[in-house]
């Protein structure tokens, strides 16, 4: 899969590209200690970063407060706080595309078949968009833990950062 990575202008910004972004004067806010910090850190050149908590409302407030003149993340993000922020524009283009995978240690073979249906229910569910796997609508975010005995999968919540569950197939135990 494949998660184009963009910006979310501020209202009354003249941007209108991506490409346009790394210039100096420019404040790019990033959720501290995230991957787009992290890819951001490394190729702006001019633009200054400003990092802020994690979240759609940290994001929201250093827009609409003036503290940054874009935000930086998944574009599935950016468009959310666009619709939530009036007067924000989401720039065409994008800083990055993150490639995806799930991967399954191949002493668990039960975990592979867990992992196949929920590639499966996620596709006929809409989760992820057809007919390829390339641009993705909204994810659910696994997470194994490595502690726990039972191996246990969970839902995170949805990319545009909503904590409603995505479905029965987001839940079952590894």
């Amino acid at each position: 899969m494949e998660v184009d990575n963009g910006y979310v202008a501020r209202p009354g910004l003249p941007l209108k590209t991506a490409s346009e972004v790394d210039r100096a004067g420019i404040k790019v806010a990033v959720a501290q200690g995230s991957a787009p910090d992290g890819f951001l850190t490394r190729t702006l050149k001019n633009a200054e970063i400003v990092r802020v908590p994690g979240g759609l409302a940290p994001a929201r407030e250093a827009l609409a407060a003036g503290r940054a003149d874009v935000f930086a993340d998944n574009t599935n993000v950016a468009h959310q706080i666009a619709k939530d922020l009036p007067g924000a524009t989401v720039l065409d283009g994008r800083f990055n595309v993150v490639q995806m995978s799930i991967a399954v240690p191949k002493h668990n073979a039960a975990a592979l078949t867990i992992v196949d249906d929920f590639v499966r229910d996620a596709k006929r569910d809409g989760l992820i968009a057809q007919p390829s796997l390339a641009r993705v609508s909204a994810v659910c975010i696994l997470r194994l833990s490595v502690a726990d005995s039972a191996r246990r999968s969970r839902a995170l919540g949805r990319v545009d950062g909503s904590a409603r569950p995505l479905g029965a197939h987001c839940a079952r135990q590894l």
